[in-house]
Protein backbone atom coordinates (compact mmCIF):
# COMPACT_ATOMS: atom_id res chain seq x y z
CA UNK A 1 0.00 0.00 0.00
CA UNK A 2 3.19 2.34 0.60
CA UNK A 3 4.48 1.58 -2.49
CA UNK A 4 1.62 2.08 -4.28
CA UNK A 5 0.29 5.50 -2.07
CA UNK A 6 3.54 7.18 -3.17
CA UNK A 7 4.24 6.24 -6.83
CA UNK A 8 3.53 8.78 -8.89
CA UNK A 9 1.16 7.42 -11.03
CA UNK A 10 -1.01 5.76 -8.81
CA UNK A 11 -0.48 8.27 -6.05
CA UNK A 12 -1.92 11.14 -8.96
CA UNK A 13 -5.29 8.74 -9.79
CA UNK A 14 -6.06 8.33 -5.90
CA UNK A 15 -5.77 11.51 -5.09
CA UNK A 16 -7.74 12.95 -8.07
CA UNK A 17 -10.00 10.00 -7.57
CA UNK A 18 -10.50 11.29 -3.89
CA UNK A 19 -11.42 14.72 -4.62
CA UNK A 20 -14.60 13.01 -7.27
CA UNK A 21 -15.62 10.56 -4.42
CA UNK A 22 -17.16 13.13 -2.84
CA UNK A 23 -19.32 14.62 -5.98
CA UNK A 24 -19.80 11.11 -7.19
CA UNK A 25 -22.02 8.57 -5.55
CA UNK A 26 -21.66 5.56 -7.96
CA UNK A 27 -17.77 6.24 -8.19
CA UNK A 28 -17.59 6.01 -4.34
CA UNK A 29 -19.28 2.88 -4.34
CA UNK A 30 -16.97 1.59 -6.75
CA UNK A 31 -14.37 2.38 -5.34
CA UNK A 32 -15.27 1.29 -1.74
CA UNK A 33 -16.38 -1.54 -3.42
CA UNK A 34 -13.50 -2.99 -5.65
CA UNK A 35 -10.21 -1.03 -3.93
CA UNK A 36 -10.99 -0.06 -0.36
CA UNK A 37 -13.12 -3.60 0.60
CA UNK A 38 -10.16 -5.13 -0.21
CA UNK A 39 -7.17 -3.91 1.84
CA UNK A 40 -9.92 -3.38 4.81
CA UNK A 41 -10.61 -7.08 4.35
CA UNK A 42 -6.99 -7.94 4.30
CA UNK A 43 -5.73 -6.04 7.18
CA UNK A 44 -9.01 -7.30 9.06
CA UNK A 45 -7.69 -10.66 8.56
CA UNK A 46 -4.01 -9.66 9.44
CA UNK A 47 -5.68 -8.65 12.79
CA UNK A 48 -7.95 -11.75 13.45
CA UNK A 49 -4.96 -13.83 13.10
CA UNK A 50 -3.17 -11.85 15.65
CA UNK A 51 -6.42 -12.35 18.18
CA UNK A 52 -6.68 -15.74 17.23
CA UNK A 53 -2.53 -16.24 18.54
CA UNK A 54 -3.01 -14.28 21.60
CA UNK A 55 -1.07 -11.30 20.28
CA UNK A 56 -3.77 -9.27 20.23
CA UNK A 57 -6.45 -9.05 23.15
CA UNK A 58 -9.95 -10.92 22.16
CA UNK A 59 -12.27 -7.98 22.32
CA UNK A 60 -10.38 -6.07 20.15
CA UNK A 61 -12.51 -3.48 17.99
CA UNK A 62 -11.94 -4.40 14.49
CA UNK A 63 -13.80 -1.90 12.90
CA UNK A 64 -11.63 0.57 15.14
CA UNK A 65 -8.37 -1.38 14.72
CA UNK A 66 -8.66 -1.00 10.74
CA UNK A 67 -9.70 2.40 10.65
CA UNK A 68 -6.47 3.31 13.12
CA UNK A 69 -4.15 1.14 10.49
CA UNK A 70 -5.63 2.66 7.34
CA UNK A 71 -6.62 5.90 8.09
CA UNK A 72 -3.50 7.74 8.47
CA UNK A 73 -1.44 6.35 5.43
CA UNK A 74 -4.46 7.93 3.55
CA UNK A 75 -4.10 11.17 5.29
CA UNK A 76 -0.47 11.23 4.73
CA UNK A 77 -0.57 10.56 1.58
CA UNK A 78 -3.45 13.25 0.45
CA UNK A 79 -3.49 15.38 3.20
CA UNK A 80 -0.88 16.28 5.39
CA UNK A 81 1.92 16.31 3.04
CA UNK A 82 3.81 14.12 5.65
CA UNK A 83 5.81 11.14 4.03
CA UNK A 84 4.70 8.01 3.99
CA UNK A 85 7.44 6.18 5.04
CA UNK A 86 7.99 2.41 6.27
CA UNK A 87 9.29 3.87 9.84
CA UNK A 88 6.03 5.89 10.28
CA UNK A 89 4.02 2.64 9.73
CA UNK A 90 6.48 0.42 11.79
CA UNK A 91 5.34 3.37 14.40
CA UNK A 92 1.53 3.49 13.64
CA UNK A 93 1.85 -0.46 13.67
CA UNK A 94 3.11 -0.91 17.26
CA UNK A 95 0.71 2.33 18.79
CA UNK A 96 -2.14 0.31 17.00
CA UNK A 97 -0.50 -3.41 18.97
CA UNK A 98 -0.31 -1.07 21.86
CA UNK A 99 -4.17 -0.75 21.75
CA UNK A 100 -4.70 -4.38 20.76
CA UNK A 101 -3.23 -5.54 23.68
Amino acid sequence: MIDNLNSKLYGRIIRGLISDLGVDRALARGFRERVLARRVAAVRELLQRGIDRGELRRDLDLEIAVDLLLGPNYYRSLMSGEPLTNAFVDRLVGAVMAYGR
